[in-house]
C-alpha cells in the first residue's frame, strides 16, 4: 500500500470530531506533501477554475470554507481573485495557510458547529473536500447562509460521499424549495493517482 492511500485510509476510518481535528492538526505539515505528490489531489484547481467561470469579478470578497493548508485559496489567488478570507476547524491546518499569504482574514471554525459568519457576508465561498463522511449535508444550510442573494457558492466531495452521504439528494432539495439554482454538476478528478474522482457542484444563491 503506498503512502497516499494509507493517509486516506486513516480518514476514512476516523469516526470522533475530535479525533478528526487532532489528525489534521498533526499531519499539517506533511499534508500538502502527501496530497498534492502522493495522491494527486486536483480538485481545489478544478473548484477555482469552475468558479471563475461564473465569477468573472476578481475583487468580490470569497470566503473557503475548510481552507485546511490553503491549497484552494492559492488557486484562486492564481486566477486574480484578490479579497479571500479562511476558516478552518485546525489550527495547525490554519498556520499552514498563513504562509501562503493568499488571505486576508483567516480564523478557527467547525462547519458542523456553524461558523458566526452573518448571513449574506460573501459573494462567493468554496469548500474543496470539505464535505463527506465527517461533515454531512446538512452542513450545506449554513454555507449557502453566508453568500449573498445572487452569489456562488461551489463545493467538492468525494465520488463516494457524494450519493452515500446524500449531497446529490440535498443539492436537489436546496434547488427544489428554491433556495438555490445548480448552476454546474461534473464529475471530475479529484485524488488523480488513486483513481478517484469527485463531484464538482456550483449553486447560484436564490
Amino acid at each position: 500500500m503506498g503512502r497516499g492511500r494509507e493517509f486516506l485510509d486513516r480518514i476514512y476510518a476516523l469516526e470522533d470530531q475530535g479525533d478528526v481535528r487532532s489528525f489534521y492538526d498533526e499531519t499539517a505539515g506533511d499534508y500538502d506533501e502527501i496530497l498534492l505528490a502522493q495522491v494527486g489531489y486536483v480538485s481545489p484547481t478544478i473548484c477555482a477554475r469552475t468558479m471563475a467561470r461564473f465569477l468573472p469579478g476578481r475583487q468580490e470578497p470569497l470566503m473557503d470554507l475548510g481552507c485546511g493548508t490553503g491549497l484552494a485559496g492559492e488557486a484562486l489567488t492564481a486566477l486574480g481573485y484578490a479579497h479571500i478570507d479562511g476558516v478552518d476547524f485546525s489550527a495547525e491546518m490554519l498556520a499552514v495557510a498563513r504562509t501562503r499569504g493568499c488571505y486576508v482574514q483567516l480564523a478557527l471554525a467547525d462547519l458542523n458547529a456553524g461558523t458566526n459568519i452573518p448571513a449574506g457576508s460573501y459573494a462567493a465561498a468554496v469548500s474543496v473536500g470539505v464535505f463527506g463522511q465527517h461533515v454531512l449535508p446538512e452542513a450545506l444550510d449554513h454555507a449557502i447562509s453566508i453568500v449573498e442573494a445572487g452569489g456562488l457558492f461551489c463545493f467538492s466531495v468525494n465520488e463516494r460521499a457524494f450519493d452515500d452521504y446524500g449531497f446529490r439528494d440535498k443539492v436537489e432539495t436546496l434547488s427544489a424549495e428554491g433556495r438555490t439554482t445548480c448552476l454546474s454538476l461534473t464529475k471530475e478528478p479529484y485524488h488523480v493517482k488513486e483513481s478517484i474522482d469527485g463531484w464538482v457542484c456550483c449553486l447560484r444563491i436564490t
